[in-house]
């Protein structure tokens, strides 16, 4: 089509639309039915009209549009009635003629319609501006963040006591049941960073932010404290007051503070409520601030830094009750981290105890208190504790996230993980259990959005590269998982990072690099991760192969078993070395010390199936009648379990087809073996060396099934080659401690 011939054929499509009134029909069309509109949607919360019908309103007026504009070029209303429309210019004159509305009216009605529009608008931006205003008579903020107090001076402690202020601006804040307080860890997180007040409080998710600053002047030793609430949404203040006073007055300045920002945000202080002990001696807030840092890193280090800023708190200060309280937790949180060996439950027992005798209205011990008590394992104890905590302080973040472990029901846990997250939005180990509860119900995504929240608040906390790995390992992207186990053994070296490393490396057939991690491990762990440790070491010689040296490897197990974990071990050592009088031996005696844990009433935890499938098989074996009610029981445990699980553990499809198999179900244990597979199961070498298996190994598909599993995981080795990720080691029993406190 020539360039005149385009042109031409454009004049006359818009001649047709002039003559055929389409551009004035829509026209008319929307300037009638938009106020329509915004009359709806002004008048909807008065009417209460539903947000559906205002979407279903608009959709119509869209989808109209085109409708209208099609009608308009086939037909016209004039006053012989609705007549088919013509591009006839004579015919269009004659129609416009006789048109029941005439293009003076038109216009004019047009731009009243047009000036009801305008109005419209002004009114409901106008109302929607009154609106987001609070009236005197409406609550204030719900939700506020206390930013670390600026500092202008050079002296360190003064910047330590800038945040001991403002610590003790959020204990006093945080009382206030109806107020979200966002706790220290996510408030200390934007010290020193240069960010828009809007910026943080949409990350921190809340309306208002206290900042201040604090200078100190050597004449007279006089300080001068400038507090500001600021509104997230307009960046304006809503209060502004500066405090000039002598140093040694520094709590009643805090609780001056304290006060005055209660009462803008109209909000009653709870004046009858005591008030949490405070030091006497600056220098002790300093060193507590100090510790809580570092508590908040959650590493070994870190820990036993938070150790002696507290000792030495309580040094500066023995009535000091917070110290005491931190210095509980300290060792609590130490103990539970793996260092056993220094009698941390002990101490930290007795420095609550001296916390809650200097201050028995204190939140935050109760708090530590419930968390000594849960490492304990004095779980009913522990959870009054905790309930008591969050009832005398409800912005206690950590109070929260331990008492979300103490629940047996996913939901009620996920729900206190995510109150903690809320309260505490930068804390890493807040972020990780919630990630973490995620990731146990199949919500990867989800799980990997708060990883990225975690890394941006502490890039250097260890474990969410931990988390990170398992999801990824559990998808199959096993290159990307080694390289996330690496980035938290860097961090932080430990047996259970090296021992994860050592079994993937055993999966895919690298066995001299699953012998460093092995040995990486064994310089790292305590005296309660030497039972994976073993079995890691067995899984390396079965892997290769190298049966005669796991039998010569297992047959000590039988002899020293002494304690729990040692029975277990020997349980399994008979089942492997086809003694089943051992196995019932070590299985019998375990149970007799593990009463409460492992009763006829109980289902099997994870921890115990392969235990307890090893004494099934060796009841089997000697025709017992004890066989099947223990294979029942296990059967109904494992059901729970994967019905409980919306992540189906690969490793319960492998129990399941060992029950198959220990009951002659040997097609059915193959079919179960393929769900194991098909669920990211990868010891290809494993049921070689199971006794319940021999029946299996024989049937015709079952060596295509491991050739074929056995070459994907050569082919993820060359993958992890090729990246550049080698390095790392080792594989076992897959009983790992998943939440940290």
């Amino acid at each position: 089509m020539s360039e005149e011939t385009q042109q031409s054929w454009w004049q006359d499509f818009y001649g047709q639309l002039k003559d055929r009134r389409v551009m004035r029909v829509a026209t008319l069309y929307v300037v009638l039915f938009w106020p329509v509109i915004q009359i709806a949607d002004i008048l909807s919360p008065a009417l209460d009209i539903p947000a559906d019908a205002m979407r279903y309103l608009l959709a119509v007026f869209v989808l109209g549009l085109p409708v209208v504009m099609v009608l308009s070029w086939l037909y016209d209303l004039n006053k012989g009635g609705i007549v088919r429309g013509t591009a006839d210019p004579s015919s269009a004159a004659t129609t416009t003629s006789q048109a029941l509305v005439g293009r003076t009216f038109e216009r004019g009605l047009i731009g009243v319609l047009l000036l009801v529009i305008a109005v419209l608008f002004y009114f409901q931006y106008t109302s929607n501006t009154v609106s987001d205003t609070p009236s005197p008579d409406q609550p204030g903020p719900r939700a506020i963040a206390v930013l670390p107090f600026a500092t202008f001076s050079q002296n360190p402690d003064d910047e330590f006591f800038a945040d001991g202020l403002t610590e003790e601006l959020l204990n006093v804040l945080s009382r206030l049941q109806d107020l979200r307080v966002i706790a220290r860890t996510s408030s200390f997180a934007y010290k020193n960073v240069s960010k828009p007040v809007q910026q943080i409080g949409y990350e921190l998710q809340v309306d208002t932010i206290l900042e201040g600053s604090v200078r100190r002047s050597d004449v007279g030793d006089t300080i001068r404290i400038t507090a500001q609430l600021v509104d997230v949404e307009t960046g304006g203040h809503l209060w502004s007051q500066t405090f000039d006073r002598e140093f040694r007055d520094v709590f009643a300045i805090q609780d001056e503070i304290a006060s005055a920002v209660a009462n803008e945000l109209e909000v009653n202080l709870l004046a009858n409520q005591t008030t949490e002990a405070k030091s006497s001696n600056p220098e002790a807030l300093v060193v507590v601030s100090m510790g809580r840092a570092e508590l908040a890193k959650r590493t070994k280090q870190s820990l036993e830094d938070a150790v002696r800023f507290f000792e030495r708190a309580v040094e500066l200060d023995p009535a000091y009750a917070e110290a005491h309280s931190g210095l509980a937790r300290s060792h609590a949180l130490l103990h539970d981290y793996g260092d056993t060996k220094n009698m941390h439950l002990a101490k930290g027992q007795a420095s609550i105890d001296r916390a809650l005798e200097l201050d028995p209205e204190s939140a935050d011990a109760y708090a530590t208190l419930g968390l000594l008590e849960m490492i304990k394992g004095e779980t009913a104890q522990a959870q009054d504790t905790l309930a008591r905590a969050i009832a005398m302080n409800p912005n206690h973040a950590m109070a929260h996230m331990w008492m979300g472990q103490l629940m047996s029901d996913k939901a009620e846990r996920q729900s206190y993980y995510t109150r903690a997250f809320d309260l505490d939005p930068r804390s890493a180990v807040a972020g990780y259990n919630l990630a973490n509860a995620l990731f146990a119900v199949g919500r990867d995504v989800e799980a990997l959005g708060i990883f990225d929240q975690i890394i941006e608040a502490d890039p250097y906390y260890p474990r969410a590269y931990d988390l990170v790995a398992r999801i990824n390992e559990s998808n199959g992207r096993l290159a990307t998982a080694v390289h996330n186990y690496k980035q938290s053994f860097e961090l932080e070296p430990s047996a259970d990072t090296a021992l994860s490393l050592a079994e993937l490396y055993i999966d895919i057939g690298r066995f001299d690099r699953a012998e460093e991690w092995l040995t990486s491990a064994s310089e790292l762990a305590s005296e309660s991760e030497a039972s994976r440790l073993f079995w890691v070491g067995v899984s390396i010689l079965a892997a290769r192969g190298e049966r005669e040296r796991v039998e010569d490897l297992l047959r000590p197990t039988l002899t020293e078993a002494s304690d729990v974990e040692r029975l277990m071990d020997a349980t399994q050592a008979g089942y492997f070395l086809a003694q089943p009088e051992a196995a019932v031996a070590a299985w019998e005696q375990a149970l007799e010390l593990m009463k409460d844990e492992i009763s006829e009433t109980k289902p099997f935890g994870v921890a115990h199936m392969g235990v307890a499938i090893s004494a099934a098989h060796a009841y089997k074996t000697l025709g017992s009648p004890k066989a099947e009610p223990l294979l029942a029981r296990i059967e109904t445990s494992l059901n729970q379990l994967i019905t409980d699980n919306a992540r189906h553990d690969s490793e319960l499809w492998y129990v399941k087809a060992q029950l198959a198999a220990i009951r002659g179900e040997n097609r059915q244990a193959l079919v179960d073996l393929q769900r194991a597979i098909d669920a990211g199961w990868r010891q290809h070498w494993r049921p070689y060396f199971e006794p319940c298996f021999v029946e299996v190994v024989k049937l015709e598909n079952f060596e295509p099934m491991m050739d074929g599993l056995a070459t994907r995981l050569e082919l993820m080795a060359e993958e992890l080659e090729f990246d550049g990720f080698f390095a790392s080691a080792t594989n076992g029993r897959r009983v790992r401690t998943t939440n940290r406190i």
